[in-house]
């Protein structure tokens, strides 16, 4: 399969006119998606959000997320290894594909139903798409997991998601918590 990927990878640079050095960019970038999607999966947004400044800053029109998420779709079909499925997920969240990018969150959660970072990312997916109910869902979800996960580091930013989702809800007793009158 691997064999057969590396052949697929050349003929299809070579069908869009790209030389050795871009072809080892381009390979560079596919990996650092990779790389996006195993720190995504791992919990590691700050380092996400570095890494992805980065890669946008040598390529303004992201065009490497495109192919990434078509190799890694493709790779995840024929081996079903998570992390290409995880890295198709960021690549689609940082296209605004967010409807499939919610698809493909449905699919990573029937394997990786156990890791709250995923329930982390389905909320501001649901945020984004405007489904609070679901994001309520998926944030329980996530406290639910992490609780003995021993770390402050993403406190301040649940307290955000839990007020917007308080917003979209309309929740006006939670809102006014967040609003104190004098």
């Amino acid at each position: 399969n691997k064999v057969n990927y590396s052949i697929f990878k050349k003929s299809f640079l070579k069908n869009i006119d790209k030389d050795e050095g871009e072809f080892i960019l381009f390979e560079n970038k596919i990996q650092k998606v990779l790389d996006l999607g195993i720190l995504l999966r791992s919990g590691k947004f700050e380092e996400v959000i570095n890494l992805l400044g980065i890669l946008n800053q040598s390529d303004p029109n992201q065009t490497y997320l495109k192919n990434s998420e078509f190799i890694f779709t493709k790779r995840f079909n024929e081996e079903k290894n998570l992390d290409y499925l995880y890295a198709v997920a960021i690549s689609q969240i940082i296209q605004r594909k967010i409807s499939a990018a919610q698809h493909t969150i449905e699919k990573i959660l029937e394997s990786d139903y156990e890791n709250p970072n995923i329930y982390l990312v389905k909320t501001l997916v649901e945020i984004y798409l405007l489904n609070p109910k679901n994001a309520d869902i998926a944030l329980t979800k996530y406290n639910l997991l992490n609780k003995n996960e021993v770390s402050n580091k993403n406190e301040d930013f649940i307290n955000i998601l839990n007020k917007i989702i308080n917003i979209m809800n309309f929740n006006l007793t939670k809102i006014i918590g967040i609003f104190p009158i004098n």
